[in-house]
């Protein structure tokens, strides 16, 4: 299963765009349209903020990127917080299917990635952290291209890294 995570239009759109966000949306688009054409099954989660934050369900913000929706019996899961299985049904969808590998990418790479990586491995599905289909924003002093690499070494013990060109779907 390739699981994208929030690529919503407030990622890739000033003034809060993620690092390298064109070439991130460009490699989510290649992960997606390599799985379908495998026949991996694709879902997509989408954050809901609060009434304040740009992911306010019903903005523009919150939803999926134009060039990453569902097609045909394909999912997205709505989620509250950094785990994108916690209370979404993503989980129990991905047992009922009999999914046991599960490739990750999207936006938050310190929050969202990070939670829904570590909580899809000790769920013990086989985990598939594409290492450049990542990213974030630069909140502090550490840039972003850091903080995206400071996340793949840290996950690195629990998730296969792969570059999206070295992703295969079979």
């Amino acid at each position: 299963m390739l699981l994208i995570v929030d690529a919503q239009v407030n990622q890739f759109e000033p003034p809060m765009a993620v690092h390298d966000g064109p070439a991130i949306l460009a490699r989510l688009q290649s992960l997606v349209a390599r799985a379908r054409a495998a026949q991996v099954p694709v879902a997509f989660v989408q954050n809901d903020g609060s009434e304040i934050d740009p992911d306010f369900p019903g903005t523009p913000g919150w939803e999926l990127h134009p060039q990453l929706r569902p097609i045909g019996d394909e999912k997205t899961y709505r989620k509250t917080t950094t785990d994108s299985f916690h209370q979404t049904g993503l989980l129990e969808d991905v047992r009922k299917a009999g999914v046991t590998s599960i490739v990750i990418a999207g936006m938050q790479s310190d929050h969202c990635i990070d939670a829904t990586t570590r909580r899809a491995a000790a769920e013990g599905l086989d985990v598939t952290l594409v290492s450049d289909a990542h990213s974030t924003f630069s909140f502090t002093d550490e840039p972003a291209e850091r903080i995206r690499a400071r996340q793949n070494e840290a996950l690195s013990s629990i998730a296969t890294l792969a570059a999206e060109a070295e992703v295969t779907f079979e």
